[in-house]
C-alpha cells in the first residue's frame, strides 16, 4: 500500500538525499513538509535541485557552520 506522510525527515548524506529525489516526494501528502539535514555546502545546490525538480518547493534554510538543512513544501 502507498504511505502518504505530512511530514517526512532525513539526515542522511546528501549523495543518498539525491538518490532518494525521487520516491520520497511520492510518498508526501499535498502540503506535507521535507525537512532534509546533514547537507554539507559543496552538495547543497545539488540536494535543492533534486527536489525542486520533483516539483518541491524550498521554504527555508537553516545553516550551521558548513551544515544545512532544508525544508520542502509538497504545494
Amino acid at each position: 500500500s502507498d504511505i502518504a506522510a505530512d511530514i517526512v525527515l532525513a539526515n542522511i548524506t546528501a549523495d543518498v538525499l539525491e538518490r532518494l529525489a525521487p520516491s520520497i516526494p511520492k510518498n508526501l501528502k499535498r502540503g506535507g513538509a521535507l525537512i532534509l539535514s546533514g547537507i554539507i555546502d559543496g552538495k547543497l545546490k545539488c540536494v535543492i535541485d533534486a527536489y525542486e525538480a520533483q516539483g518541491l518547493t524550498l521554504e527555508s534554510r537553516q545553516k550551521r557552520g558548513e551544515w544545512n538543512a532544508l525544508a520542502f513544501r509538497n504545494l
